[in-house]
């Protein structure tokens, strides 16, 4: 069984993974960035160009499909959708375990393509923040940049699930079984789908990448 599902970013979707050197087409990605890294907000950025270690500790780039356009990949929905379960609540209304999730619900295509139109090639635009943590009992500050694309931006996945995701008992005695449940196992995925966009795809998934159900 399979829901194919058409969303739309409500906020921007920021890229997660970090900059790998030698990229070429990232190189020129941020040549054509230039004017914007005039913002002192990107200061850092704008200093690192030229300095593939830099580039490697500060900038956070999008996942790519085999023509090296941004691309959502399948794992990315797997997590957001292991999220999502327990918004929906899977277990006390379907019966459906954290792990059963994870062994029986699979997201196609492996990587996802984005559209506002047409399709999206490049990253639309790049931000920075300065960041702070505790490590070790220590604040520690540094600067990370991420690649993004604006809200407005759409996308399409399929879930695949089994029909048995969800069972019910027939019969009674020693004619009793389980049994799937389609109709239930249709239900518990669409609650869990309705719950994604609530916890978003990306990196900052709790301020951005934020989507909706089209």
């Amino acid at each position: 069984m399979e829901i194919s599902t058409q969303c739309k970013f409500i906020t921007d979707f920021y890229g997660g993974k970090s900059y790998l050197p030698g990229s070429q087409i990232i190189k020129n990605w941020l040549e054509a960035q230039r004017d914007r890294l005039l913002n002192p907000k990107l200061k850092e950025l704008k200093d690192a160009l030229g300095n593939e270690e830099e580039l490697e500790k500060i900038l956070c780039v999008f996942n790519s499909d085999s023509n090296s356009y941004p691309a959502i990949g399948d794992w990315m929905l797997f997590e957001c959708a292991r999220n999502a379960a327990k918004l929906a609540n899977t277990w006390g209304r379907f019966g459906v375990s954290a792990d059963t999730w994870k062994d029986y619900v699979k997201f196609s295509p492996s990587t996802v393509n984005l559209y506002n139109g047409q399709i999206i090639k490049q990253a639309q635009g790049v931000e920075g923040y300065p960041i702070t943590t505790k490590i070790g009992g220590r604040r520690v500050s540094f600067f990370k940049a991420y690649q993004l694309i604006r809200a407005g931006a759409t996308f399409q996945f399929t879930m695949s699930y089994p029909e048995d995701l969800c069972t019910k008992i027939e019969g009674k005695g020693k004619d009793k079984a389980i049994v799937p449940d389609p109709e239930k196992s249709s239900e518990c995925a669409k609650a869990v789908i309705s719950k994604m966009g609530n916890i978003g795809l990306g990196a900052y998934r709790i301020r951005f990448g934020k989507f909706i159900i089209e």
